[in-house]
C-alpha cells in the first residue's frame, strides 16, 4: 500500500511494468495523436506490449515554459492501461507539434468542439 495525506492506493505490478516504457513513448509523441482533456492537459493512447499481451495505454501530460527561453517542459502526469469497458469516443486529435508551437508562443489550445 501507498499512503499520503491525500489518498491510499495499492501497488499495481502491471502498471509499474508498463511505466518502464514511458521514456520511449514520450520520445515518440511526435508521431502520435494527442487529445485535449478539457482541463488544461493532454493525453495520447499508445499500443504497448507487456507480458505477451497488447494493451492500450493512456499517457496524460502537460506542457509549460521552462526557465530557459525557447524551451518547454513536458510533465507526464499519469499513465495507465485503458479499461476496455470505459473506452469513450474522442474528439478531434491535435498534433504534438501544434501543442508545442502553441505553448511556446503563448497561444491557447482549445478542446475540439
Amino acid at each position: 500500500m501507498y499512503s499520503d495525506a491525500r489518498e491510499s492506493r495499492s501497488f499495481d505490478n502491471r502498471r509499474y511494468e508498463l511505466s518502464k516504457q514511458l521514456p520511449q513513448l514520450v520520445e515518440n509523441l511526435a508521431t502520435q495523436k494527442c487529445y485535449h482533456t478539457g482541463h488544461g492537459n493532454f493525453f495520447t493512447i499508445e499500443l504497448v506490449q507487456e507480458g505477451g499481451t497488447t494493451a492500450q495505454y493512456e499517457v496524460y501530460f502537460a506542457l509549460s515554459h521552462s526557465q530557459k527561453r525557447g524551451v518547454l517542459n513536458l510533465f507526464v502526469q499519469s499513465a495507465y492501461e485503458r479499461n476496455p469497458k470505459q473506452i469513450k469516443r474522442h474528439k478531434k486529435s491535435i498534433g504534438f507539434f501544434v501543442l508545442l508551437f502553441n505553448t511556446l508562443n503563448n497561444r491557447q489550445i482549445h478542446p475540439a468542439p
